[in-house]
């Protein structure tokens, strides 16, 4: 109804038009013809549906677009990269075992109840009696390596005995017994051997927690400029199709004016479908590196998600000159946890020749104690033994020595062994960190070089290709020879990308290998922990 109601008007229009004017039928359709499609248009383009479907996609692709910058990267790899979460569960364990070491010198409680009932039938006398007794104590262990203990101990029993009446009683008993090593055993150093060792070990756990930080920073950027790679290296090979398609047309034209051979088509043709292979090859590439990046950083990749690389790399060119190797390589020393940590196990190897060196000492320990006892007996003529008051004190030395020291001798030259290995390893760890500096500087210098002659080369390439074209237009050179300079400039910018993102990823390197990643990235560990 709609359509004969709004097509009549127009076909009066176009009757009358034609008598007036006088012209054709054809060029009043042709006309008429234009009108409806501008009116098509125009009622397409103001739709209130067609509208707000286009407006729901526009939001709906940039509710997918994810821009992320490099501080973002970095701060968000920190907060959710799964390897990282479980470094930092180490460090809470090794503090746990510090406490398991230290409670050796916690004290030791004890206590105890008994009750006894016991009856005898021995003619011509029968007993009967029944005793409760309790008991406790508490000990604590020195670091000097002096032990203490403090008893206390009560009794009361009712006794019975036929012929003779109550022969029960009570008593209450103290004692203080201190034990301390003279020689073997004695000593804080001696004592306190495995709360020493865990804390070195904990010292080292929080040095691998900060190197954690450090890779997942580093490895975080990496990913960063690679996944950038891979988008300017698809806008490059997107660059050469479309150079190479307008190419076609222009070998076309020349093919039908007779100054080419179709030969030139074919060749033509087949560079498109080269360099579509490679756009194809660049897009996967793209897609592999933004999913790669995004599980490194969340621990999982929605695959439909754009991501816009918002942060361009910097050539640090003018900084090179600011990097003194010498001040370099001391700052190092200075913070790579790998050093670090063979200082801390030396430690630790000194720690464990003082304890095995006061092994091979005799067991000298002197030993002194002191007993009171306050009893009352329920029938005078039975008191004695344990229902007496009395006290008493003592003094005593005991020695102890493994004919021999065989085992102790061998785990003191051990223990000389894995020192002598450690000094061995620390210096092999400062060698590997000075050709570390000097190979990341080298590095870096090479790719700010390589990227300074790449961009030269891209530029030539550019003009040669201009020159070329030219040629081939006035009928000096061939297709084949346009065709190759297009190859030769694609090539050059792909170098002049890569070599770009070489030198972020060398300055990355470079940071890595002195260990200063946090502090050149305004980072704090303690944030990140």
């Amino acid at each position: 109804m709609m359509k004969k109601s709004f097509f009549k008007p127009l076909g009066a229009i176009f009757f009358k038009t034609k008598n007036i004017l006088g012209v054709s039928s054809i060029a009043i359709v042709d006309f008429v013809s234009f009108c409806i499609a501008v009116i098509t248009v125009l009622t397409i383009f103001f739709s209130p549906g067609i509208s707000d479907t286009s407006t729901a996609l526009a939001d709906e692709t940039s509710s997918l677009a994810l821009k992320l910058d490099l501080e973002t990267v970095m701060k968000d790899a920190i907060e959710n990269n799964l390897a990282l979460k479980v470094s930092r569960m180490t460090p809470q364990k090794e503090k746990e075992n510090i406490q398991v070491a230290e409670s050796i010198f916690d004290p030791v409680v004890t206590a105890g109840v008994n009750a006894d009932d016991q009856e005898t039938w021995n003619e011509p006398i029968d007993s009967d009696a029944i005793k409760v007794s309790g008991e406790a104590s508490v000990s604590k262990f020195m670091p000097s390596g002096t032990t203490v203990s403090l008893s206390l101990k009560a009794l009361d029993s009712t006794a019975e005995t036929e012929g003779v009446g109550d022969t029960g009683g009570s008593y209450v008993q103290g004692a203080l017994a201190v034990s301390h090593p003279l020689m073997k055993n004695r000593g804080e150093d001696v004592n306190r051997r495995n709360i020493k060792l865990a804390e070195n070990q904990y010292q080292k756990s929080e040095m691998e927690l900060k190197q954690a930080v450090i890779d997942t920073l580093s490895t975080a950027q990496t990913l960063y400029w690679s996944y950038y790679n891979t988008l300017d290296s698809l806008k490059v090979y997107e660059q050469s199709l479309e150079l190479a398609r307008r190419f076609i047309k222009e070998v076309e034209e020349k093919v039908k004016m007779g100054s080419a051979a179709r030969l030139d088509i074919l060749q033509a043709r087949s560079e498109v479908a080269s360099r579509e292979t490679e756009v194809i090859t660049a897009g996967n590439n793209v897609l592999n590196s933004r999913e790669t990046l995004l599980t490194y950083i969340y621990g999982e990749a929605d695959p439909n998600v754009a991501v816009e690389c918002i942060t361009p790399p910097s050539i640090p060119s003018m900084a090179i000159e600011g990097f003194d190797e010498a001040r370099l390589i001391d700052m190092a020393l200075e913070l790579r946890t790998d050093y670090l940590s063979t200082v801390v196990d030396l430690d630790s190897a000194d720690v464990n020749l003082v304890y095995y060196k006061n092994q091979m000492q005799p067991q000298l320990d002197i030993g002194a104690s002191f007993v009171v006892n306050d009893a009352q007996a329920d029938n005078e003529a039975y008191d004695s033994g344990e229902y007496k008051n009395y006290y008493y004190g003592g003094v005593g030395v005991t020695l102890a020595f493994p004919w021999g020291l065989k085992g102790e001798k061998a785990s003191f030259a051990s223990a000389k062994l894995g020192k002598k290995q450690l000094q061995i390893s620390r210096d092999a760890v400062k060698s590997a960190i000075i050709l570390d500096v000097r190979t990341a500087l080298r590095d870096l210098t090479a790719s700010v070089k390589r990227y300074e002659t790449a961009r030269l080369a891209s530029r030539y390439s550019s003009e040669s290709l201009d020159a070329e074209q030219v040629k081939f237009r006035n009928g000096l050179s061939t297709s084949y020879n346009v065709l190759l300079y297009q190859r030769d400039l694609t090539n050059a910018r792909v170098k002049e990308v890569e070599a770009e993102i070489a030198c972020q990823i060398a300055l990355i390197t470079l940071y890595q290998a002195v260990g200063n990643t946090l502090e050149e990235n305004n980072i704090s560990l303690e944030d990140s922990i």
